[in-house]
């Protein structure tokens, strides 16, 4: 049975793709979009509607909503599945979000509780997740991952400063609040190092060990793994939802310290799965105490990876999917 999926170079297309195909599905992909960025709307509008009038998919899944795709399902009487992974995703108040063909999941319940009722019994509360099977392919199973020994870094973050040029004036407050968490650790913590993995500007930050970006892929598992702490720190858009780089970490199998997120304890256990923290004193506190913990901090990071793997991969959240959208379940 096929199904088409519209691709753009989001990071976790992959991930999705793999969940469909473990189903069962065959995956059509439509990758225009991959190589050609300022594609006329007119030829966007033709090439999904051939691809789907020649597959009849059973549905077209998209990572975040797309209203123009919408429209061709709606015309087309095809089913549309989108899952955000961006938050805000501005798109989802186009008309479009109104049409029958569309089943929304969103990631964030602030974004979701705003629009659901634009489309009841359509648009949907759905958590991320992550593909462990993937993670441990790219960086070994996390059964063969020794210790100690083998981690690099004390304490890391990885992740934009929100600092680039392009930026929207409104990620300047969030850009501070990650410079001064992280000058704040570095000064409060001299007897270990912060490490910083970005490909933004650091001029800002002191004592901070200053690192390039790293890929997706492969390399970010393998830094999350053998970082005895793993912080993080949610974007201000992301007012209540988990984002993916909680995931990621947990799925990983490090240890994460995270800010204190409202559906934090909807989905994990704070104090089993991972710790969060209230302000920068609290960041400071706990990142000291769970690094002079070895054995209960490597404890709590394997009980975070055992939980995701069991119930939050993408394959769990593609199931969920399409039991809503489709009334049965294919695992």
């Amino acid at each position: 049975m096929n199904i088409v999926i519209h691709r753009y170079n989001n990071i976790c297309e992959p991930d999705f793709i793999r969940a469909f195909e473990t189903l069962g599905l065959t995956v059509i992909e439509d990758r225009e979009e991959m190589t050609r960025k300022s594609i006329p709307g007119e030829e966007r509008i033709r090439t999904m509607g051939t691809l789907i009038l020649e597959q009849h998919p059973l549905f077209v899944f998209t990572v975040n909503f797309f209203p123009y795709i919408s429209e061709i399902c709606e015309r087309l009487h095809v089913l549309y599945l989108s899952a955000t992974t961006d938050c805000p995703v501005e798109e989802i108040f186009d008309p479009a979000i109104r049409n029958a063909c569309n089943r929304v999941f969103l990631f964030d319940g602030e974004q979701y509780r705003a629009v659901r009722d634009e489309n009841p019994d359509r648009i949907f509360h759905l958590p991320l997740g992550v593909d462990t099977e993937r993670i441990d392919g790219e960086i070994g199973a996390f059964a063969d991952f020794c210790g100690h020994e083998q981690y690099d870094c004390d304490l890391s973050f990885v992740g934009s400063l929100y600092n680039e040029p392009h930026r929207k004036p409104e990620d300047r407050e969030t850009s501070r609040e990650r410079i001064d968490l992280l000058n704040a650790l570095a000064a409060g913590l001299p007897e270990y190092r912060v490490h910083l993995y970005t490909r933004s500007d650091t001029a800002a930050l002191h004592g901070v060990v200053c690192h390039g970006g790293v890929k997706t892929h492969g390399e970010m598992p393998a830094v999350f793994r053998r970082s005895r702490v793993n912080l993080h720190t949610t974007m201000r858009d992301i007012r209540t939802g988990l984002p993916q780089r909680i995931w990621d970490v947990l799925g990983s199998g490090g240890f994460l310290l995270s800010n204190a997120q409202a559906e934090i304890p909807d989905y994990l256990q704070i104090g089993k799965h991972l710790d969060v923290w209230e302000d920068e004193r609290e960041a400071i506190e706990k990142t000291r105490w769970w690094l002079a913990h070895e054995e209960e901090r490597q404890e709590i990071a394997r009980a975070g990876y055992l939980e995701v793997r069991a119930h939050h991969r993408v394959l769990d959240r593609v199931v969920t999917m399409m039991q809503l959208s489709l009334g049965e379940d294919r695992r």
